[in-house]
């Protein structure tokens, strides 16, 4: 029997494309697979639009000026409801400033779209809000056991709390034509410019060196500054090669002999699992749910001890494919495809009985 499913996203996730989008679009493909029929909402969603909906879908534990309308239709309607927290302890820190925040966000858009928030038991603010997604959502799925432990840490339910790592494409990974190690040459950094990325920090590291970057991401309106201050700071130096199409990354990775993350603070994100299989080198940043699922074969650094030295240490280092065979026995599309179907499986189970 079908399961129709109702993704809920963030209302500019089609001109804002990022991780959490990739994830979507991954979880779109698998569970379709799996006959399920998916339908993906933004912005506004009414009652009626939920109403066939077997599991709904709900992205973001903090963007709650998003998730939390979402969340309350379905809350009224019974619905089983699968929140994507999509959390990290630099987004999550349970701050006064971060409640004044996304307080403020709330109030925002209960201003300008006061019939987003009409439905539903009402709920104060933030805080009580992120509690309730927390506790009263039927599942937690994270991408990792670091981020499931940071949720635990707050209160959330174990047996709720389900891990669906980032996982990669191997099928379309294998069709992209990849240069030997002798042949590769280049360093490239995929994401979207922000201060949690800390792109900036990694020219300011890198400056007057002669090593160049090609930074492939462009900026979100917020960041549209900080985004100009590290074009600024790189002057001639690095290339900025923009919001390229998912083929041409593909294509790049293929060619390139080193790909860093500079983040300080990140679920493992999709574009270091493609490189790798790819071909890439990598220099991630020292965290745990990076750690998690590169193990020790790759370098880690934070981005305040990288430096030109370490750099031309890595290119001067011969490859390894070890890896690249990590990832493809463990972060595939496959495996999201078995844990989703176990998860199905489940809530069958549960409803006969």
């Amino acid at each position: 029997m079908t399961k129709k499913i109702i993704f809920c996203l963030r209302r500019d996730y089609q001109n804002i494309p990022a991780g959490d989008i990739v994830q979507m679009e991954q979880w779109k493909r698998v569970l379709s697979q799996l006959n399920c029929d998916v339908t993906i909402f933004s912005g506004d969603i009414r009652e009626e639009d939920m109403l066939d909906a077997d599991i709904v879908f709900i992205w973001h534990l903090e963007r709650l000026h998003e998730s939390l309308p979402f969340w309350k239709i379905a809350k009224k309607l019974d619905k089983e409801i699968w929140l994507v927290p999509t959390c990290w302890q630099n987004n999550s820190h349970l701050s006064p400033l971060k409640n004044i925040i996304e307080e403020t966000k709330l109030f925002l858009r209960r201003i300008f779209f006061p019939h987003s928030f009409s439905c539903g038991e009402k709920v104060s603010g933030w805080s009580e809000g992120r509690k309730r997604l927390l506790h009263e959502s039927s599942l937690l799925l994270v991408n990792s056991a670091a981020e499931k432990q940071f949720l635990l840490d707050q209160g959330a339910n174990e047996a709720k709390v389900i891990v669906i790592p980032n996982t990669i494409n191997a099928v379309e990974l294998e069709k992209i034509p990849q240069l030997s190690p002798e042949k590769r040459n280049g360093i490239i950094h995929v994401g979207h410019f922000c201060p949690r990325k800390n792109q900036l920090k990694l020219i300011k590291q890198l400056k007057n060196s002669g090593i160049a970057v090609t930074f492939i991401g462009t900026a979100r309106p917020m960041h549209k500054l900080y985004y100009a201050l590290c074009r600024k700071l790189a002057g001639n130096q690095h290339n900025f090669a923009g919001p390229l199409p998912h083929s041409e990354v593909l294509k790049l990775m293929g060619q390139s002999r080193l790909c860093i993350s500079s983040s300080t603070s990140e679920t493992p994100g999709l574009s270091n699992l493609e490189a790798a299989v790819l071909g890439c080198d990598l220099l991630l940043p020292d965290i745990a749910p990076v750690k998690e699922y590169f193990g020790p074969q790759v370098t880690y650094a934070p981005v305040d001890k990288i430096t030109a030295e370490m750099l031309q240490k890595i290119l001067d280092t011969p490859s390894s494919d070890t890896i690249r065979a990590r990832i493809l026995a463990n972060y595939t599309e496959k495996q999201t495809a078995e844990l989703f179907q176990n998860l199905l499986n489940a809530m069958r189970c549960s409803r006969k009985g």
